[in-house]
């Protein structure tokens, strides 16, 4: 009986000691992550409406201006998000909300655009994916085009968003 209840000890102190060392493993494998994030990626700035974010350096910005301020990220002729700046007075409430998501240090209002949707100019074929905040008076908008979720990028991506 005392060498069963010797031999179940022991697998419960190695089973321990993988269970610590799958945790060490898996902390030490995120952070190098993060290392190699913030070494290779750049900072995009803009003074006017007071953010910056960081993002890989294989990922193109292109910036135009119309009814709002837009930014485009392109990787491999691909658009990784799209972000849109309005300058707006009022949180606007909308229908299409599905929830609000932490991402970093900001909480985002999620919502879908559902394919089919038709607005007169023209009608979505899929759907679209917005992270909507507002902060100072300005509307952030970032569209995550043919996405019901977005990709581990677009999260990073996110996550490095600042004030």
């Amino acid at each position: 009986m005392a060498k069963k209840t010797k031999q179940n000890l022991l697998k419960y102190i190695l089973a321990g000691f993988l269970f610590a060392f799958s945790i060490a493993f898996l902390i030490i494998t995120l952070n190098l992550q993060k290392f190699q994030r913030d070494d290779n990626w750049k900072t995009y700035q803009n003074k006017e409406f007071g953010f910056s974010f960081k993002y890989p350096s294989s990922v193109s910005i292109s910036s135009k201006k119309e009814t709002a301020f837009n930014l485009y990220l392109n990787q491999d002729n691909e658009e990784v998000l799209r972000i849109h700046i309005y300058k707006e007075t009022k949180k606007e409430e909308s229908e299409l909300k599905i929830k609000t998501k932490k991402v970093g240090n900001n909480s985002f209002d999620v919502l879908l655009i559902p394919a089919g949707l038709d607005s007169g100019d023209f009608k979505l074929t899929q759907p679209i994916l917005y992270y909507i905040l507002y902060r100072d008076g300005i509307k952030f908008s970032f569209q995550f085009n043919n996405r019901i979720t977005p990709t581990s990028l677009q999260k990073d991506i996110l996550s490095t968003l600042e004030f």
